[in-house]
């Protein structure tokens, strides 16, 4: 079920991302939305890899903590 969800999320996230390229106007709410796409993923990826262990919640501590 897990590798189901990821194969829909990585599939929305390239459909948001080609609509990103082909929009000559605001993409704003679309690149929101690629952003919430990746962290699902990011963070459903995670639980599965690291089961039992607390998922930070926000994106920039996710994004710093794989920094490190």
């Amino acid at each position: 079920m897990i590798l189901y969800q990821l194969t829909l999320w990585m599939e929305e996230y390239k459909t948001v991302s080609k609509a990103i390229r082909l929009t000559d106007g605001d993409t704003g709410l679309l690149e929101h939305r690629r952003e919430e796409v990746l962290g699902s993923m990011l963070e459903q990826t995670y639980r599965w890899l690291h089961p039992g262990k607390p998922v930070l919640s926000e994106p920039e501590e996710r994004y710093s903590q794989t920094a490190n």
